[in-house]
């Protein structure tokens, strides 16, 4: 127990790392796109290459996750971050961030990202008794929450005073932190079912199954396709507010502020969701929480002032912060540790395909009205799929499966 003690105390700073890089990335690629060609079209570029690799692994990594679950495979995932985000901040120093390194580096990064991806919650799983599943995750989320608040502030200082190429130099730095203090970790314990190496005689057979894998009766389908839409919504929230924020004449800074908002509404649902148990691990209130979420994006663009999206992008995280402690406290709640490793395979590339689709739509739709329309529309039928999911007798099953 001790030395699981040691080893999560090890991981949860590791994810103070990880996090820090994200909310690095998070600020400098967008601002970037923007200075660049006076849109979000290259964050899009970053967003749907970042993707396409997370898609192709999830179906194929799983399998090698479960042959060898002792390896670090998070440790790994953040290894390859650390170069991507590298190559990008050489990139744009040196003059060449165009389309190209926009493109290879989200390509490379993802490929990190779906290692790590895959790997994560079984690695949660094996450190975490299943009692103290809703507060590991809520400390993550506060983790996520503080320095979400934290580190955004200073790093749009910096990319005002040096540009951005420092800000993704230091995103790289941070990826490479969190692999050296997650080197050891192992991706949770020896299997206990057979290993997921193939689901049919074809490969195309092998990724529909994996595909098919989150959304195996009304309790997994909930689960993924909640966490399929806040994803969605998540990816597009930094990205739409950097948008408004440019054209009412805000800086860098500005987006700081408002990644940091992200940071304080997140921080403060976080603390709650982990005292507040009977409702982090309510179905009804993840799914009102969901359509709050989905409602609440669309008015980032009817913000008359700077001031504004910096709150509404407040309470946008605020919810969605709520629902990544809820929805994967409910999971780990209804799964065997190595049944994780495939449902994570196949939620993994299901979010995928998401991302592609939001990454493409920022890229087509990066600026105007056009950009307005996307959104709105994305958000409405995130409100219609939820619906179509979320039936009173659907909440009933996924309740009663979380509180055996």
């Amino acid at each position: 127990m001790g030395v699981h003690r040691t080893a999560w105390r090890r991981f949860a700073a590791a994810y103070a790392a990880n996090i820090s890089g994200d909310r690095l990335a998070d600020l400098a690629v967008p601002v970037t796109s923007v200075a660049a060609v006076g849109g979000i079209q290259l964050a899009g570029v970053y967003i749907a290459a970042h993707s396409l690799p997370r898609l192709l692994l999830g179906p194929t990594i799983a399998g090698v996750v479960q042959r060898h679950p002792h390896r670090s495979w998070c440790a790994y995932g953040n290894w390859i971050q650390a170069g991507a985000l590298a190559f990008l901040a050489l990139m744009v120093l040196t003059g060449q961030g165009g389309v190209w390194s926009f493109a290879v580096a989200g390509t490379v990064a993802g490929a990190g990202s779906g290692v790590f991806g895959v790997s994560v919650q079984a690695t949660i799983r094996g450190l975490v008794p299943n009692r103290r599943l809703a507060a590991a995750n809520s400390t993550l989320e506060v983790i996520d929450s503080t320095f979400t608040l934290l580190v955004p502030l200073l790093a749009g200082v910096l990319v005002d005073l040096a540009g951005p190429a420092p800000v993704l130099g230091l995103t790289s730095l941070a990826f490479a932190a969190a692999a050296l203090m997650r080197t050891g970790i192992p991706a949770g314990e020896a299997p206990q079912g057979p290993p997921v190496t193939g689901g049919g005689p074809t490969p195309v057979r092998h990724v529909a199954r994996v595909l098919a894998e989150p959304f195996r009766g009304p309790v997994r389908r909930f689960i993924s396709v909640s966490l399929l839409l806040l994803g969605g919504l998540s990816v597009m929230l930094i990205p739409v507010a950097t948008f408004q924020i440019s054209q009412l004449g805000g800086t860098a800074t500005s987006v700081g502020v408002a990644i940091s908002a992200a940071g304080a509404g997140g921080l403060l649902t976080s603390l709650l969701a982990g005292r507040l148990t009977g409702v982090t691990r309510s179905s009804r209130w993840a799914m009102v929480m969901m359509a709050a979420t989905a409602a609440s994006l669309p008015l980032v663009f009817l913000s008359p002032a700077v001031g504004v999206v910096i709150v509404l992008v407040g309470v946008v995280d605020g919810l969605a912060s709520w629902l990544f402690v809820s929805l994967p406290t409910m999971r780990m709640a209804t799964e065997k540790p190595d049944a994780l490793v495939a449902v994570s395979a196949g939620q993994m590339s299901s979010a995928s395909l998401v991302a592609l689709a939001v990454g493409a739509g920022l890229t087509l739709f990066g600026e105007g009205t056009s950009l307005v329309v996307f959104v709105a529309l994305a958000a409405a039928a995130a409100i219609c799929v939820l619906a179509a999911v979320g039936s009173p007798s659907h909440l009933r099953q996924v309740q009663q499966a979380v509180d055996v």
